[in-house]
């Protein structure tokens, strides 16, 4: 074990920093925020530094989901958001706020 006494913003195992509170699971690194955060998911831990963050990972998800619909020739979904007031989960890990 390597663990460490701060914050480690490269990627790591969660032992390696004592199980840190800011540790994001979803990408495996520890998201400190001072208080400036817009919104944490309390499952993965990810830290969406502002509305906008939020609103971009919503889009991306959901611009996979449909790709992967394409290829199974699935029905597309209409999703586009303009802002976080209707995103009710975490776009990484889906857990609901």
């Amino acid at each position: 074990m390597n663990a460490v006494a701060g914050p480690v913003t490269s990627r790591h195992e969660p032992e390696d920093c004592y199980g840190s509170p800011l540790h994001c699971w979803v990408h495996g690194v520890d998201e400190p925020h001072k208080g400036t955060a817009y919104r944490i998911c309390f499952e993965c831990n990810h830290v969406y530094r502002s509305e906008a963050e939020l609103v971009k990972a919503y889009n991306e998800g959901q611009d996979e989901a449909n790709e992967i619909a394409k290829r199974n020739g699935w029905p597309l979904i209409r999703y586009r958001k303009k802002t976080a007031r209707t995103i009710y989960f975490c776009p990484l890990c889906l857990h609901d706020w």
